[in-house]
């Protein structure tokens, strides 16, 4: 038995809004208004991913490497818990997907370039 404190939440109806990442993030791919904030956000993401993949791969660094898997394990688990919900991979775990795809692209490039 739950302590007394502990009482287990009754189930969302299905009818309920969308909530988490969902649901502040379908403004910023609806309105057109907010598209360049949504440049500026995948961009800056894009540059922490990929300088988190150069400090642990390049350099070796190993609080960039627990960093790059907490992330990493993050994003895995939000997307598979994003997927598990709507029964597809929805915009969430596109974009997610994209940006450490993005990442890892960014980090190549810089590699090949001999700029890291």
């Amino acid at each position: 038995m739950p302590p007394p404190d502990r009482v287990p939440a009754d189930p969302p109806e299905s009818g309920s809004p969308a909530s988490g990442a969902p649901s502040w993030l379908d403004p910023l791919f609806s309105d057109p208004g907010l598209w360049p904030l949504l440049c500026v956000l995948s961009l800056s993401l894009v540059t922490v991913g990929a300088a988190l993949l150069l400090l642990a791969v390049s350099e070796r660094r190993p609080s960039a490497l627990l960093a790059l898997l907490l992330v990493a394990g993050v994003s895995v688990e939000g997307v598979l818990r994003h997927r598990r919900a709507r029964g597809r991979l929805g915009r969430v775990g596109w974009l997610v997907i994209a940006l450490w795809a993005a990442s890892g692209g960014v980090a190549a490039i810089v590699v090949a370039t001999g700029i890291f």
